[in-house]
């Protein structure tokens, strides 16, 4: 069953996580220190046990416990969790605006939107590099939070399109999901008072839409007040670094001032880019594989010169010629390995 080899890969993901906090804790305290390994240990060990349980207990969607929930932040770790699949067959593009919190559960909304971006990337697995998931986030006319999850696929006929959500209808072929997961994500949807539409075309493509009302309790809240910006997100981060944890670990970071982007390889941040994702600070790695950091920033200078003008360099140690003449071309833009977290953040918030 498809959908569960899913749910397995993603566990097994999701352990690995739990088991980095100790299986590298020298190289995560280079970056966060012990405490935050430690952090990232038990964070990842209790998305284990709530996906473990949301398997067992689908259809009771409404009896989880529910809080304000910035539906950002699901959509973050639905994509987190599907990056294994949707990096060989599409190149995805964020495109996030301002929403309202919603009331909900984190677990279960990054689950619809796993199974919609999974979906996705099987209707595009026939188009070799032409692949394109949107990912989409923002405010409707009534004031709700609006995420859309649109592909370029194959399409659903419209004779298909009136069953799509009905539990064990599915138009893959024998072997290839098991016809519930629109059926799941419907009822989380319904259960939490918003609504989850679709539209397609044949040949062109297929845009799912969940829409939902804003948080009661969020908006019983009082107002930030005005003399702690620091706590809402200023800019825009995009951190180049072929060491996923060194990207974890920035996001954590400065993720209360800024939202934060992570590429881990040259190519890929250059594909967001010009895909038209602008970015207020760039921090990027300069000994990486593959496309070093003084290639990608020499790629980007060409690409998108204003972008190139942000960039500061992450390094422990400049061991090549090359890289020693281009430090000296660029002397005020480096930060070194391991850096302090407060350094990091004053370099960012500056910047921004």
């Amino acid at each position: 069953m498809a959908n569960l080899g899913y749910a397995a890969e993603e566990l097994r993901e999701l352990v690995a996580l739990a088991r980095g906090g100790s299986d590298r804790v020298a190289l995560e305290r280079l970056a966060t220190g012990l405490g935050e390994a430690i952090s990232e240990s038990h964070q990842g060990a209790e998305r284990v046990r709530h996906i473990v349980r949301g398997l067992k207990t689908f259809a009771r969607t409404d009896e989880d416990k529910r809080a304000p929930v910035n539906m950002q932040d699901a959509l973050e770790a639905a994509i987190d969790m599907s990056a294994h699949e949707l990096k060989h067959r599409a190149r995805l593009v964020r495109e996030m605006s301002a929403a309202p919190r919603v009331d909900g559960n984190e677990v279960r909304l990054s689950q619809v939107f796993l199974n919609l971006l999974l979906n996705a990337a099987q209707a595009i697995s026939g188009i070799a590099g032409d692949g394109l998931i949107r990912v989409t986030l923002g405010t409707d006319a009534r004031g709700w939070a609006v995420a859309e999850v649109h592909d370029n696929g194959a399409g659903i006929a419209g004779e298909h399109l009136s069953r799509i959500f009905d539990p064990f209808f599915t138009t893959k072929p024998v072997g290839v999901g098991t016809g519930l997961g629109l059926s799941i994500s419907q009822g989380i949807v319904l259960s939490l008072g918003g609504e989850i539409a679709v539209e397609s075309e044949v040949g062109v493509g297929t845009t799912f839409r969940v829409a939902l009302p804003p948080s009661i309790a969020a908006q019983a809240e009082p107002p930030p007040p005005t003399t702690t910006p620091d706590h809402v997100p200023q800019g825009r981060l995009l951190v180049v670094d072929d060491d996923p944890l060194v990207g974890a670990a920035v996001r954590r970071a400065v993720a209360r001032r800024h939202r934060v982007t992570v590429a881990t390889s040259g190519p890929e941040a250059l594909e967001l880019i010009r895909a038209g994702a602008r970015f207020d600070h760039i921090l990027c790695d300069v000994m990486m594989p593959g496309m070093t950091g003084m290639e990608f920033h020499a790629e980007l200078a060409r690409a998108a010169p204003g972008q190139a003008a942000v960039v500061t360099f992450m390094t422990g140690s400049i061991f090549t010629e090359s890289a020693h003449e281009f430090a000296g071309h660029h002397p005020e833009a480096w930060l070194e390995k391991p850096f302090d977290l407060e350094k990091l953040r004053g370099i960012v918030d500056a910047k921004v």
